[in-house]
């Protein structure tokens, strides 16, 4: 009987051997630059995370970079893509300078140089989506969290032209949770007015005695960072709440033992906070209220409801132009948050509505037309009506690319772009209404 039960444990240790999966980190931080002004707490940020990660989680791989030259990194960073496992979870996390030219993301080193045209400053410092997130996602990691603190004042300030304050958004995608220090147009506190000696970033100091509790999912742990954050910065005051872009289950944990401390109430308003102040978030606190009027983020809700962002933004919407028609034309329009092209989920479920088959109507064609704000300025640069155009061509491409895999007939979408040129609303900047896209969907019987 023994003989037989070793044979069998024998037999599974290979099973659960392939079921256990690694955990593995590479941890940046970069604090000496040559040229850019240094960072007296990034180093720091770094090697307390690694700790954490290590003494606390129970890490297998801890990867420690001091980001002196891009090119130590790419070495040090490619051999680390070269040890991950599919189905391993992974860590990525970096402190230190960051840009934007208003779409992509981009990390500096040490050997960053300050004076640079953009082009080159885009060939010199790391891009955040195609040099780290999709290269760690073709390993195909079990999940992947990337942590951001570089959230901080343009050190390229008067050089790179089309530059959004902070990072920018980053569409989400399945399996990966992305976390940046502070939301679009936000900078992240290295330290609170008046402190001195060593300190952690304020991001980091809220975060890092949470993630310690490895069963707690991580979902909850950000939210409560985010909250965390955004209250000591506002004492300062300082408007800082870190942004959270996840397709990670709401359960998930850095343990293999997780404890959920989710009930319905929390998970309803995890969903809505993820919008991060969209057209989608602000419609879901007004539902969080009418459903739970003295739920435990009730006061929360009532506040983002009463931001700018809630009061002035728009709703997307599909209309039947001629009613009494048995296949009526629709139109719909869409709307887009400042300077951006991606959909969000309010958008999302308009085009769902316009894709949905209909078995006694065929779709003729589908005009497709992005509009975008008149000039506005972007960090003290006037915004050309050029990049108002490019705008509005990205936005129309993303609904006709949406609507394509949604099993829309490609060969009968046309699209067009106007930028600033036809205003549903005469005003400059801002102006939500004129954020937008425009589809007219023509329909003919299928059985005439």
């Amino acid at each position: 009987m023994q003989r037989i039960l070793i044979i069998l444990i024998a037999y599974l240790l290979p099973a659960f051997a392939a079921e256990a999966r690694d955990r593995r980190a590479f941890v940046v931080g970069v604090e000496a630059y040559s040229e850019l002004p240094p960072l007296d707490t990034t180093a720091r940020d770094a090697r307390a995370l690694a700790a954490v990660l290590r003494n606390d989680l129970g890490f297998d791989h801890v990867t420690v970079d001091p980001g002196t030259t891009l090119l130590d990194f790419k070495l040090a960073f490619g051999a680390f893509i070269e040890s991950i496992e599919p189905g391993d979870d992974v860590v990525f996390f970096f402190s230190g300078h960051g840009w934007s030219d208003g779409f992509e993301n981009y990390l500096a080193f040490g050997d960053a140089r300050k004076s640079a045209p953009q082009a080159t400053l885009k060939l010199t410092t790391l891009n955040l989506t195609k040099e780290i997130l999709d290269l760690i996602a073709e390993s195909r990691p079990g999940a992947l969290v990337l942590i951001i603190d570089a959230c901080r004042n343009n050190p390229f300030s008067g050089v790179t032209k089309s530059l959004t304050k902070g990072l920018v958004r980053v569409p989400e995608r399945e399996g990966t949770l992305i976390a940046f220090a502070a939301g679009q147009g936000q900078e992240a506190l290295a330290r609170l007015p008046g402190e001195e000696g060593e300190q952690l970033s304020l991001f980091s100091r809220e975060l890092l005695p949470r993630l310690k509790d490895g069963r707690k999912p991580l979902a909850r742990i950000l939210e409560d960072t985010r909250k965390s954050v955004q209250s000591v910065a506002s004492a300062v005051p300082h408007e800082q709440r870190p942004a959270v872009y996840s397709e990670l289950p709401l359960d998930y944990c850095f343990s293999r033992d997780c404890v959920s401390v989710f009930d319905e109430e929390d998970t309803f308003w995890l969903q809505i906070s993820a919008a991060n102040e969209t057209v989608a978030a602000c419609a879901g606190y007004a539902r969080y209220l009418v459903r739970y009027p003295q739920g435990k983020f009730a006061g929360r809700a009532a506040l983002e409801a009463r931001q700018p962002a809630c009061t002035s933004d728009p709703a997307s919407e599909v209309t039947p132009v001629t009613a009494d028609a048995a296949c009526p034309t629709l139109q719909a329009v869409v709307y887009f948050e400042f300077d951006r092209s991606n959909l969000n989920a309010a958008s999302v479920d308009v085009l769902e509505a316009l894709a949905r088959p209909d078995p006694a109507c065929r779709i003729e064609t589908v005009t497709i037309s992005g509009h975008d704000a008149s000039a506005y300025v972007i960090e003290d640069v006037p915004v050309s009506p050029a990049y108002s155009l490019a705008v509005s061509e990205r936005r129309a491409a993303n609904v006709r690319d949406y609507l394509v895999s949604q099993g829309a007939d490609a060969s009968r979408i046309f699209t067009e772009a106007f930028g600033a040129t036809k205003l549903a609303v005469n005003a400059e900047g801002r102006e939500p209404l004129n954020r937008r896209v425009e589809i007219t969907v023509l329909r003919q019987s299928a059985n005439p």
